[in-house]
């Protein structure tokens, strides 16, 4: 159950639209997504923060991503319909639970496109995450450090501190 003060800063957000309806797609690291129904029959994703730890914001984080994206005209992804740094509302990508035919063609020509795209750097301008987790970013000139210093070193301090490995691994 969502509580009230929620639903009315999401209906805010919104420009006022009566929202009729919520389903909660789901709930981590203190996020809950949820799928919306509005009065005016238009279907939204809302992410919202209902207990945040740390100063990073995976919110804000998903935010950048997403208008970085869509600043490149993939078209993959839903458009920003509003956002501060405890709520993300974006469009809703309606499917019917058929899968389409050239489903592994689609992926792969998403893929290729998205990673088609030049840089001299590796890294963003911005941090990025996964799930919940900060993935701290800086451009690198060099792919292998980076991947090593910014992705497995950051997974693999984060397991250990909560679960230490063999000191032979």
């Amino acid at each position: 159950m969502i509580k009230n003060n929620i639903i009315l800063e999401i209906e805010k957000l919104l420009n006022n639209k009566k929202i009729l309806d919520y389903n909660i797609l789901s709930d981590s690291f203190g996020i809950n997504c949820l799928k919306i129904d509005t009065e005016d029959k238009e279907r939204y994703i809302v992410k919202y923060y209902y207990k945040k730890d740390g100063s990073f914001n995976a919110i804000k984080s998903e935010a950048d991503n997403i208008f970085f994206l869509n600043s490149h005209k993939f078209n993959f992804f839903p458009k920003i319909i509003n956002n501060n740094n405890k709520f993300l509302i974006m469009s809703f990508i309606d499917n019917d639970n058929n899968l389409p035919i050239k489903t592994n063609d689609d992926l792969l020509g998403a893929i290729i496109s998205l990673h088609s795209e030049g840089s001299n750097n590796y890294g963003f301008n911005f941090d990025t995450q996964i799930g919940g987790l900060k993935q701290s970013n800086s451009n690198s000139k060099n792919w292998a450090g980076f991947y090593r210093d910014k992705r497995l070193y950051y997974i693999f301090d984060l397991i250990n501190k909560n679960q230490p490995m063999d000191k032979t691994i």
